[in-house]
Formats: structure tokens, C-alpha cells, sequence
């Protein structure tokens, strides 16, 4: 996942780089540079309607995060493995890379190391108990009641699944979409400022090509040969529900007499 999205990232570069690029030329060419064009300039080039994608460009699609380390060690944990001594005192730190979670246990026997890829981690899980004890994604530091540095732990663990994960790399992938289609529309402008055809004839790809002539899409494979994806993402507003069940309330309220409180519970769609 790290790999690929650093792939994602360096091939948004390149294209839009290219769209840079063709946007130049049309100037060179004192061709119309305004994008999108409007329907009767599309027409013209590709003798058809043609509808783009309805999405909008990120203007951050992903971010970069600094190295951060954590002490994350639970006093009572350790207390309760530490075997008189024996075993010696537990040590547990989480250290949030530039792409990648790595958390470190350490006791005198044991070494256990985790790395965990900002995509590949699944929910961000926040979790209070008790009135005052408070833990993230199963890490509750100190005595368990370090609600300051549990929020800030949570935050920062939300920032980069955004920032590095799954959603920012649909987000590059989104941007390199509609980029590649600019692109698209630049040139068939500049190719038809030339006069130049394209695709070419077939008796022009046996001249380029004699030995091995390649297969361009045809009039059926799409717009600008990618018609098939256009459109294939959507974006969508926030949203956010009460989703607690009374009666759970009720019983939990009850059961614990009054103490635990009542039970809310929200669905947040977001990203």
C-alpha cells in the first residue's frame, strides 16, 4: 500500500505536468485555452456530445505527516506483568511514521514489534468507559485515564488514515482521472489546430509501424478511449445520524444504577 501510493502521487505529478504542458502549446498556438470548453468546442473536436465526469478535483488529495512517538505503556498492564520483578518492566510505545504505524512491546523476555501501513489500518476506535477511563484502537496510556493524550493520539491516527490511506489515494486517483481527461481535450485542440488526424489512418499506422502496429481504442472503446471509467467515482456531502437504541439505554442505565449513564451511540459518514 506505501508503494502505491507513492506511485499514485509521483503519476498525478507527471500528468498533470503534461497538462501544464499542452496548456503552453495552445498558447503557443493561439488556440483557446479555457477549460472545460464549452459544448459547441467539444463538438467540433469529437463530433458528438460528450458529458464529463460530475466529480471536482482535491485540492489536497493526500498529505505528509512528521515522525511522532508515543509512550503509550499501561501502568496496571505493566504492574500485573511484571512477575515480581521477574519479567521486568513493560514498555510500550507507538511511533506514527510518515506512512506507517509501528507499535513496540518490550519486557525483559520479549520483544514484539507491529507495522501497520496508515492503509491498511480499518476504523479509528475511541472508547470510554467508566466515566473516566479512555482508550485508542486498544492503547490506554498511563492509568488509563489520559483523556488529553488519548484525543491527541485519536487525531493524529484519524489525520494520516485520511491523509495516507485508502481515501487519499482514491483522491489521487480522481485527480489523475480528470487531469488525463484535460489532457485529453488539450490535445485533440492542438491536433486539430495542425491539422493533424488521430487516430491515424490504417495505411499511415503501416507506414509508422510496418513490423508492430499497435491496437488504438476504437470509436466504441469510450470517450477518448476512457469514456467506460468517466464518471466511475461520486462524491458525497456529510452526513451524520443519532443512532442510539433507547432501550439498550434504558437497560444499561439501569442494570448499573445509574452509574455507567446513559448509552449514545452516532453514525458519522464523512470522506
Amino acid at each position: 500500500n506505501i508503494g502505491q501510493m507513492k506511485k499514485l502521487e509521483k503519476l498525478m505529478a507527471k500528468v498533470d505536468d503534461l497538462r501544464v504542458a499542452a496548456s503552453y502549446m495552445q498558447h503557443s498556438l493561439e488556440v483557446e485555452t479555457q477549460y472545460p470548453p464549452g459544448q459547441e468546442a467539444i463538438n467540433k473536436l469529437d463530433g458528438k456530445a460528450i458529458e464529463l465526469p460530475q466529480i471536482r478535483a482535491h485540492s489536497k488529495p493526500s498529505d505528509t505527516f512528521d515522525t511522532k512517538t508515543y509512550n503509550v505503556t499501561n501502568i496496571c498492564e505493566a504492574i500485573c506483568l511484571s512477575c515480581c520483578g521477574i519479567a521486568g518492566c513493560l514498555e510500550h510505545t507507538n511511533t506514527l511514521e510518515a506512512d506507517k504505524m509501528v507499535t513496540t512491546r518490550r519486557i525483559r523476555f520479549k520483544d514484539s514489534v507491529n507495522s501497520m501501513p496508515y492503509a491498511q489500518m480499518g476504523a479509528v476506535d475511541d472508547v470510554r468507559s467508566c466515566c473516566c477511563c479512555v482508550s485508542v484502537n486498544g492503547m490506554s496510556p498511563g492509568c488509563g485515564c489520559s483523556s488529553a493524550l488519548v484525543k491527541e493520539i485519536s487525531e493524529e491516527l484519524q489525520a494520516r488514515k485520511l491523509g495516507r490511506g485508502e481515501v487519499a489515494q482514491l483522491k489521487n486517483q480522481e485527480n489523475t482521472m480528470l487531469n488525463a481527461i484535460e489532457l485529453d481535450v488539450r490535445t485533440d485542440t492542438i491536433l486539430n489546430k495542425l491539422g493533424i488526424s488521430y487516430p491515424p489512418s490504417q495505411d499511415q499506422m503501416a507506414t509508422m509501424y510496418p513490423v508492430h502496429r499497435p491496437t488504438l481504442p476504437g470509436d466504441g472503446d469510450g470517450y477518448f478511449g476512457e469514456t467506460v471509467h468517466a464518471g466511475s467515482s461520486k462524491q458525497f456531502e456529510f452526513r451524520e445520524w443519532n443512532t442510539t437504541n433507547y432501550f439498550d439505554c434504558c437497560c444499561t442505565c439501569l442494570t448499573t444504577l445509574g452509574l455507567a449513564g446513559c448509552t449514545k451511540s452516532k453514525l458519522v459518514l464523512q470522506n
